[in-house]
Parts: structure tokens; sequence; C-alpha cells
């Protein structure tokens, strides 16, 4: 049985990529996500959450460390996104298993859009290496 695709009430307002990065960044602070149509506000890092992606990358490198080959974890400094399932993502870190590298391969793609929402949260310029067909942007300076 194959996975369920992300669901939400027909009330709640779909965006396609175009139309998402046409947004301006919350006022609140922070910046969007868009999963599977849906667009979701995700706040400002805060110090338990610095503290909590810290502590994950330990335990993922240990767990790497301790079984070569499993997968790869990726920090990237891009956001990733799925043209075909309307999806953005900011992710802190990226576990990827060696399964899923070999069947979708690792790329590192720069998309090719031109909007603000790269701005949308700080960081670093380089592109993050990204499995299969999830495409890859540098957060700080637009395509």
């Amino acid at each position: 049985m194959g996975a369920h695709p992300a669901t939400a009430s027909p009330l709640v307002r779909r965006y396609t990529l175009e139309e998402f990065w046409e947004l301006e960044a919350p006022p609140e602070g922070g910046y969007y996500e868009l999963i599977a149509g849906v667009l979701y506000v995700v706040p400002p890092p805060t110090g338990p959450h610095n503290i909590a992606i810290s502590n994950l990358n330990r335990v993922f490198s240990r767990y790497l460390d301790a079984h070569p080959g499993a997968g790869q974890l990726f920090v990237p400094r891009a956001a990733v996104w799925r043209p075909d399932q309307h999806t953005w993502l900011e992710p802190d870190l990226l576990l990827v298993s060696a399964e899923r590298l070999r069947t979708s391969g690792s790329s590192t793609s720069s998309g090719g859009r031109s909007s603000s929402a790269s701005s949308r949260r700080a960081g670093g310029g380089s592109q993050a290496c990204t499995p299969g067909p999830w495409r890859s942007r540098p957060r700080s300076s637009p395509a």
C-alpha cells in the first residue's frame, strides 16, 4: 500500500508555488512553508529549537557513524521544493536513507525561479544537496 497524500479541509485555501512565491514575508516574523498547497506560518527559531536541532544533529550523526552506508544527513542552507506536490520547505536537517538516495539519486539544482521567497529565512547562500525530485535554492539570495 502506497503513502497517502497530505490532505486538508476543502475550506482551506490552496496555493500554487507561483502564488506562494509572490507572498510577502509574515508580518510577525518567521517565514512560510507550503505543504501540498497548504500555507503554514513558521515562527522564528528560539533557543530551545536551536538546542533541539543541535541534539538531533548529534544523534543522527552518531547513528550514521555506527551504520556506514545507512544514509546521508544534510543541513540544507537552501529551501527545497516539489513542484509536482505544491510543496516548499526550509528544513533544518534532512536525513535521507541510502535506499532513497539510490532510488531517486542525489542532486543539486537551482530551480531557476526568481522571487523573494528565498530571503524569508536568514541563512547562508550555498546550495544544498537534496535527494530525488526535490529542488533547492539558496535561502538568502534570489535564484
